[in-house]
């Protein structure tokens, strides 16, 4: 597979950041907040910490050990358990960021066994 950017650079509102092409002003309805421009306040890169890894505040806890938890079924309220110094924001800006840098890529299929 192979992925690629689906170039929405020349799109109005989009801007390039070094999690990729994002869109902040997206909205999703009245009332409700976007954690687009959230997350940025949240999610951290330090080459210092975890190695660069992506992580909560500075935390030295990975976005990545987050979304596996939550993938794997582990509830909010014992990830909060576990990590006192995690907040409920943190957890949704660990989804919205995983969502922002696969929002923009495309996979196509790639190899020797087409059928023509």
């Amino acid at each position: 597979m192979v992925f690629e950017s689906a170039g929405r650079a020349n799109r109005p509102g989009w801007r390039l950041t070094r999690f990729g092409m994002m869109n902040p002003s997206r909205s999703f309805g009245p009332g409700v907040k976007s954690m687009s421009e959230d997350w940025r306040d949240r999610i951290t890169v330090n080459p210092g910490v975890l190695v660069g890894k992506p992580t909560v505040r500075g935390l030295r806890i990975s976005v990545e050990h987050i979304l596996r938890a939550l993938s794997a079924g582990v509830p909010e309220s014992e990830l909060l358990a576990e990590y006192p110094d995690l907040e409920p924001d943190d957890l949704r800006a660990c989804l919205a960021y995983a969502a922002d840098l696969v929002e923009s890529e495309r996979v196509y299929p790639v190899g020797a066994g087409t059928s023509g």
